[in-house]
């Protein structure tokens, strides 16, 4: 019985995730939700009492799946350039597997950041302060250019994330049809790690 509690439930946030990134929270409704899995709308209502209540897990849940872990790669004990090149690849791993989820999550944090600011942020959860102590002491070796680890940081994201999250954007400014727009990102890795890496050699 609690095998078939937790499946429903997880049946359930799966067609939540799907509205919520069609619709935004504002325009999800939960009978949309109920329709798209052959259940009742009072069923999701038992489950997670709340639309608010749905939400807040499908999207911590989402959350968790794009950038849990990834942050932590600049914490551990690599060379710098070496570690640049391992957050480039994973984070270019995470949103080329979820474009969705890394779009609904930027539209949401923008629409109601008091809904969704402190369950992005658990998510995230890594000191910051080990990545700029090793630049701090990169630049001070001269060994790149004196930077702020946050635009690093800045930098790398979303030169990692924009043609995934904002493929629609990006494949009409570039005139690309799907195939040829394919191969451009199939190139990305390269050239985000040869942009990052030149820029902090200076």
């Amino acid at each position: 019985m609690a095998l078939e509690k937790t499946d429903r439930k997880t049946e359930i946030r799966h067609a939540a995730l799907q509205e919520f990134i069609s619709e935004g929270i504002s325009g999800a409704r939960m009978q949309a939700i109920a329709d798209n899995i052959g259940v009742t709308k009072a069923m999701i209502h038992y489950y997670f009492d709340t639309k608010d209540n749905l939400f807040e897990e499908v999207f911590k849940e989402s959350s968790e799946k794009l950038m849990t872990g990834l942050m932590n790669t600049l914490e551990d004990s690599t060379p710098l350039f070496q570690k640049v090149e391992h957050f480039i690849d994973a984070a270019i791993e995470r949103f080329e597997q979820q474009p969705a989820v890394a779009g609904f999550i930027i539209n949401e944090l923008n629409r109601h950041p008091h809904k969704t600011r402190g369950i992005f942020q658990e998510s995230l959860a890594y000191d910051a302060s080990i990545f700029d102590k090793q630049l701090e002491k990169a630049a001070s070796n001269y060994e790149v250019a004196p930077v702020s680890s946050q635009q690093v940081i800045a930098n790398m994201l979303s030169l990692c994330m924009f043609p995934y999250a904002g493929r629609a954007f990006l494949q009409q400014v570039l005139a690309k049809e799907n195939e040829a727009y394919n191969e451009f990102l199939s190139q990305r890795s390269d050239v985000i790690k040869d942009t990052i890496m030149n820029w902090l050699a200076g």
